[in-house]
């Protein structure tokens, strides 16, 4: 009896360590559902974060190329307008360049008339030579002359101012 008694104290023992493994097991199931669950949600909150993520930042790509092909078409503008205004002050530099040749030329001109006036200056009236009928003059051969205008200096100007 002893032995029965033992049994079936080994028994109850056995069928309270299987339940409390049952119970055990269970309540693990149970957290591991939840967890799931859990998971799942956290999952799909994040895909949700990441689709708003990716929207907002497809939004803002677009602005971005709005954006830049803005400041491209301003760039090329400012370029053209820049290429303009070059050409504009090499335009007005060749004029500069040309009226400085050309002053130089007129100068040396009047130079030139001035000392070719020095040389070949016409005496004074009061030494014309009267001539066969009163009230007539006649002028010196030297005098008459047509006076002598020298070359222009346009070349040698040009070289100078080069």
């Amino acid at each position: 009896m002893d032995l029965r008694v033992a049994l079936a104290s080994a028994n109850a023992q056995l069928n309270t360590a299987t339940a409390e493994h049952v119970a055990a097991i269970a309540a693990i199931h149970a957290r591991y559902e939840g967890l799931s669950r859990q998971l799942l949600q956290e999952t799909e909150h994040q895909r949700e974060a990441w689709r708003s993520e990716r929207e907002r930042l497809s939004g803002q790509i677009t602005q971005v190329q709005e954006r830049t092909a803005a400041l491209e078409g301003l760039r090329e503008r400012l370029l053209t307008d820049l290429a303009s205004e070059r050409e504009g002050r090499q335009h007005a530099a060749a004029e500069a360049a040309a009226l400085t040749t050309l002053v130089a030329e007129q100068r040396a001109l009047v130079q030139a008339i001035q000392a070719g006036q020095a040389g070949t200056r016409r005496p004074p009236r009061s030494a014309a030579v009267l001539s066969p009928a009163p009230g007539r003059h006649r002028r010196t051969p030297a005098a008459s002359a047509p006076e002598a205008t020298p070359a222009p200096a346009s070349s040698t100007a040009r070289r100078k101012v080069r």
